[in-house]
């Protein structure tokens, strides 16, 4: 679980009394935690997304130790820097660079009277972290039985519906991968305000939207597929996030739909090597999801396509293969050659035995319909 910096500074500037001095562009900047160091040496113990606390204690007669210890801060990627003034740093001593620095770098820093008693403002925050992140677990919890334990949702949705999660409300469900850490996409959905829980499961990570509209969700992954691409320009060892989103529900009860479907869709996505696949642009593929039956899809398959799998099986021919291909293109002797890489005459010679396997009309609109909602079979069932 993790702050905004914003909702820290507004939530604390009038009680701790606060003061942003530099940085405001970070106030977007995620925390994950509140640590107290003295020493620029114990950079080893920051982690990501901390927000520093320090009083200077070490700083002594050192001029540049403030612009060192946020350059620092920077590397390790913390998320800003409290300085506890008036004792050992006084405000006066906080030089232009070091405000140029931060502002160039969308780092916030901010500033505390010494009156203040850092523990006070420490055991605030660390509380604050520590009861969010036993409610994020509780929620993730929730989430997970309401999609996977759907016999069970009844016991699950009143405590959801305590939590900000109505009923009766519209949700998308989205299936990721490849995503070493969620805060990125997080700080983008934070700054479209969309109510959001996203939760890890086994190597891919669950998000749940709530009332969110298309075009929202458009700008959302616009948003982050942006960000990923300047940080693949840094670093090319990064892996490609993929997401599969799932058809929008109408209601918590019907959410395991809606991941359901995301499977489905980062499935297609990975299969096509794209960043991220709507389920509700699959066209066909929808009325096939909404078969319950997965048997008689299957069989319907099997006794379109049977006979030409098994020749292919027994012969180590490509009949099944030539035949999609000449479907796809809707009939053209010539453009299936073409795409096969084989002469015309080759492919009417596959075709005539085909045709004589399957006993079907393939200049048929009805026949021809049919073995292409067979082969949409095969690849949504990945026969």
């Amino acid at each position: 679980m993790s702050y905004l910096l914003s909702e820290f500074y507004s939530s604390s500037k009038e009680i701790y009394k606060i003061k942003l001095i530099a940085g405001e562009k970070g106030l977007i900047n995620d925390m994950t935690w509140v640590y107290l160091t003295e020493d620029i040496e114990n950079g080893d113990f920051l982690r990501e997304n901390e927000l520093v606390i320090t009083t200077g204690l070490s700083a002594g007669t050192k001029i540049n130790w403030i612009y060192e210890l946020i350059r620092e801060l920077i590397y390790r990627k913390c998320s800003g820097l409290l300085i506890n003034t008036d004792k050992y740093i006084l405000v006066k001593d906080i030089s232009r660079e070091v405000i140029e620095l931060c502002n160039s770098e969308n780092f916030p820093l901010f500033i505390m009277p010494w009156e203040i008693h850092i523990s006070d403002i420490m055991q605030d925050y660390c509380n604050k972290i520590f009861m969010d992140k036993y409610l994020e677990n509780t929620l993730s919890k929730l989430f997970y039985n309401v999609i996977f334990d759907s016999q069970n949702i009844e016991k699950y949705i009143p405590l959801l519906n305590s939590n900000g999660y109505p009923t009766e409300s519209s949700y998308y469900a989205a299936k990721i991968i490849n995503i070493s850490s969620p805060l990125k996409l997080q700080n983008c959905i934070n700054l479209l305000s969309i109510k959001y829980h996203i939760f890890l499961k086994n190597n891919y990570y669950i998000l749940i939207l709530k009332e969110c509209s298309k075009k929202l969700l458009n700008n959302l992954m616009k948003n982050y597929f942006e960000i990923v691409d300047n940080e693949i320009v840094l670093n090319s060892s990064i892996l490609r996030p993929q997401i599969g989103i799932g058809e929008k529900v109408s209601s918590l009860s019907k959410l395991y739909f809606s991941y359901s479907t995301a499977s489905y869709a980062l499935e297609t996505a990975k299969d096509s090597n794209k960043d991220c696949v709507y389920f509700d642009e699959l066209g066909i593929f929808r009325i096939l999801s909404s078969v319950s039956n997965k048997e008689l899809l299957q069989s319907i398959y099997f006794e379109m396509l049977d006979p030409i799998i098994d020749y292919d099986r027994k012969n180590n021919t490509q009949l099944l293969k030539t035949l999609k291909v000449y479907l796809d293109f809707d009939g053209s002797i010539q453009e299936t050659a073409n795409f096969l890489y084989n002469h015309r005459n080759t492919i009417n010679y596959r075709m005539k035995k085909i045709h004589g396997l399957l006993k079907k009309d393939l200049t048929s609109t009805e026949d021809k319909f049919n073995l292409r909602m067979a082969f949409y079979i095969k690849e949504y069932m990945r026969l």
